[in-house]
């Protein structure tokens, strides 16, 4: 798979509302079961309309007018647009194979076997760190195992040939005596495998280390 060639195609009709909502515009329910969002930037109000659900003949003309529509008022192209959209539900883990693996642009059915596998009981573990204090764990939690299994196998990339693993993010949780909502277990995995891997390239590149 290589990342497809048209991005309004990569974005899911749920992500597109939830960042309209997160930026800002509001959104009213149709008794013809499209959803309206409205915003007034400058005091112009400006509409964008989308269905309730997917299942729609004209829905990639309804995204692609929403895509556009952002793209005029953020200010940015539409693939910055399409990546914003898609960052809202899911985290983007791109994992970059080495030359020496790579034979015209294919790897081995093994090696993107194993890199699954792997790959799976990694995440599955920093969502265990999250939920579960302790130097190891001897079994894994259903909790973390059951994020580990709803993340997905995305489009490799070009250039270096590589992987790509988007990790849903969740709705925030809320603790009690907590003032803001803690971010929700997906998104603390995902930074806990950030940091993980960031002790260790600095522990085999030295100057990668941070600056005390």
């Amino acid at each position: 798979m290589t990342e497809p060639a048209d991005p309004i195609d990569g974005i899911p009709l749920h992500s597109l509302k939830r960042y309209l909502v997160a930026t800002g515009w509001h959104r009213r329910d149709l008794s013809s079961g499209n959803v309206l969002f409205s915003i007034e930037p400058e005091g112009e109000e400006v509409e964008i309309l989308l269905p309730e659900t997917s299942q729609v003949r004209d829905l990639r003309d309804m995204l692609e007018g929403a895509v556009l529509t952002l793209s005029a008022l953020e200010r940015r192209n539409v693939a910055n647009i399409v990546a914003a959209v898609r960052a809202i539900s899911f985290d983007l883990v791109r994992s970059r194979l080495p030359d020496t693996a790579i034979r015209h642009d294919t790897i081995r059915l093994g090696a993107a076997e194993e890199f699954i596998r792997r790959m799976t009981k990694i995440l599955a573990a920093a969502a265990h760190g999250e939920l579960h204090v302790g130097p190891y764990a001897q079994r894994l939690s259903s909790t973390a195992t059951t994020y580990a299994n709803e993340c997905r196998f995305g489009h490799t990339f070009r250039g270096s040939f590589g992987f790509t693993v988007e990790s849903p993010v969740g709705p925030n949780t809320l603790t009690v005596g907590e003032i803001s909502p803690a971010p929700p277990l997906e998104r603390r995995a995902i930074l806990r495998l950030a940091r993980g891997l960031r002790i260790v390239e600095s522990a085999i590149n030295p100057r990668t280390r941070p600056r005390s």
